[in-house]
């Protein structure tokens, strides 16, 4: 669906647009949260499986 072409005072405002800054911003506060998340809990399951089963059961066990 296309926007009608919005001006004010006789010029053109520029339509809506994905930024560099925007997609910095998005990294920063969307996707290292995640993984700073999920990095968290894969050490918490390396802790329970050492604890409990004396065995590496978490992720980057299959890369040691």
């Amino acid at each position: 669906m296309r926007r009608r072409i919005e001006t004010v005072h006789g010029h053109q405002i520029p339509s809506p647009r994905l930024t560099a800054q925007g997609l910095k911003l998005a990294l920063w506060y969307l996707a290292l949260p995640t993984l700073g998340l999920l990095l968290l809990f894969d050490i918490l399951v390396w802790i329970i499986g050492l604890l409990a089963f004396d065995r590496c059961v978490a992720v980057w066990c299959f890369f040691y």
